[in-house]
């Protein structure tokens, strides 16, 4: 995701169950992680993933035309 003024957004998610600390939801901007979020599955991580996405949408931020393009 991209912003007006240039900041860019994305969102990682991370399989930590071997470590048995289930999934993870990390936003990261600008190449620098902003906090993580401990989800207890997979499908819970990603509706947190998409719910972030969709308030970003809403506040202006827009989908980075080359990430849209790798997904």
């Amino acid at each position: 995701m991209r912003d007006g003024t240039g900041r860019m957004r994305s969102c990682e998610l991370r399989n930590d169950s071997k470590a048995g600390a289930d999934w993870a939801v990390m936003p990261v901007e600008n190449g620098e992680p902003m906090f993580g979020r401990r989800c207890g599955s997979e499908q819970i991580a990603r509706y947190v993933a998409a719910a972030a996405k969709t308030d970003l949408l809403r506040t202006g931020w827009a989908e980075d035309e080359m990430r849209a393009i790798e997904s």
